[in-house]
C-alpha cells in the first residue's frame, strides 16, 4: 500500500469519525421535510392532496387552510416537528418513547419510573385515545382516528377545522413514530439527545 493511499484512509477515517455524531437520529427538519414531501407525492396511485380534493370536501387539498392559519400540509410538517420539539413545552420529552427493542419489546430503558415516559414507541403510537400526555398532547393513531372522526361528524365548520387540524397534526406525528424506526439507535437502548443535529 503507497503512502498516499494510506494517508487518504486515514484522512476518511478520521472525517467519518470527527462527523458520525450526524448520523445519528434525523432531526425535526428532517421529519418535517420527509413529512411534506410525502403529502405532495403519488403513492401506488393515491394523492392526499386528490384524496382531499375529491372525497373530504378540501377543495384546495393539502393547501387547504384550517386553524391557525396553517393548511393541511403545514399541520402535517408541525406534526413531524412537534412529536420531537412541541412548541411550549420542554423539548424531547415525547421522545423518551420513541424506541423499540424488537428483541426484548421494551423502549428506551424499559418502562422508566412504571409511568407513560420511556414506554417503547409501538405502546406510545397505539395507546388509547387521551392517554399519552398530559403536557404534550395525545396524538397516537387512536388519538388520531378520533379527531377524523370529529371532523367528519361536527356539525359547524369551527369544529371541522379544529378536528381536521388535529389530525393532520397527529398523523404527523405519527408518520414521526414510523419514521424513526429506519434509524438503528431507535432499536436499542442509546439515548441520542446532546449528539449534534440529532435528537433523542
Amino acid at each position: 500500500m503507497t503512502r498516499k493511499i494510506r494517508k487518504a484512509i486515514l484522512l476518511i477515517l478520521f472525517i467519518t469519525f470527527i462527523h458520525n455524531n450526524s448520523l445519528y437520529a434525523l432531526n425535526p427538519a428532517t421529519h418535517k421535510a420527509i413529512n411534506v414531501a410525502i403529502s405532495e407525492g403519488t403513492y401506488n396511485s393515491f394523492s392526499l392532496d386528490l384524496y382531499l380534493k375529491n372525497n373530504l370536501g378540501l377543495t384546495s387539498g393539502i393547501r387547504e387552510i384550517l386553524t391557525e392559519n396553517n393548511s393541511v400540509q403545514r399541520w402535517l410538517e408541525l406534526g413531524g416537528e412537534y412529536e420531537d420539539i412541541p412548541y411550549w413545552y420542554l423539548p424531547y420529552v415525547r421522545s423518551l418513547n420513541h424506541f423499540h427493542n424488537p428483541i426484548t419489546e421494551k423502549g428506551f430503558k424499559g418502562d422508566c419510573l412504571g409511568s407513560s415516559l420511556c414506554v417503547s414507541s409501538t405502546v406510545w403510537a397505539l395507546m388509547p385515545p387521551g392517554t399519552q400526555s398530559i403536557l404534550t398532547g395525545n396524538y397516537s393513531w387512536y388519538d388520531v382516528r378520533d379527531y377524523y372522526y370529529k371532523a367528519l361528524t361536527s356539525a359547524d365548520k369551527t369544529s371541522r377545522d379544529t378536528n381536521f387540524a388535529q389530525t393532520f397534526r397527529g398523523l404527523g406525528q405519527v408518520m414521526h413514530m414510523v419514521q424513526d424506526m429506519s434509524v438503528p439507535e431507535h432499536s436499542r437502548n442509546n439515548g441520542h439527545v446532546l449528539k449534534r443535529g440529532a435528537n433523542i
